[in-house]
């Protein structure tokens, strides 16, 4: 799940706010969380100042380090030439945040229990 909270352009007094859900069948939690990751940045127009928050440590070490610049440079290749896993969702990652100034953190946020609880209702649904 993803919840993403900007300033309007018709009012700039006021927050909208959106929310994605996503169900993965087979998959890796880093390819889910880079998938549902990327939903949230493509609704994103314009430019704009992102704060991410994670608690997943492989994304977060390799967003705060900028890591995934090195492998994109190397054609998705580690120093030690392996492959790296997720490559494809990792470009599009790399491509939707050029574009904008961002953070990323694995802090606790306002909306953590709120999404806790709306993740429990969507998957009894």
């Amino acid at each position: 799940m993803y919840i993403a909270e900007f300033v309007s352009d018709k009012n700039p007094e006021s927050f909208v706010t959106r929310e994605g859900y996503a169900e993965f069948g087979e998959t890796t939690e880093d390819a889910a969380i880079l998938t549902i990751l990327i939903e949230a940045l493509l609704i994103l127009n314009k430019p704009c100042t992102i704060r991410i928050f994670t608690k997943a440590k492989g994304i977060l070490s390799t967003l705060e380090s900028r890591r995934y610049e090195a492998w994109q440079g190397q054609k998705w290749l580690k120093s030690n030439k392996e492959s790296v896993k997720n490559a494809h969702l990792w470009d599009i990652v790399a491509h939707a945040l050029e574009k904008h100034d961002w953070t990323i953190t694995d802090e606790d946020h306002s909306y953590r229990e709120y999404m806790r609880s709306e993740l429990k209702k969507w998957q009894r649904a």
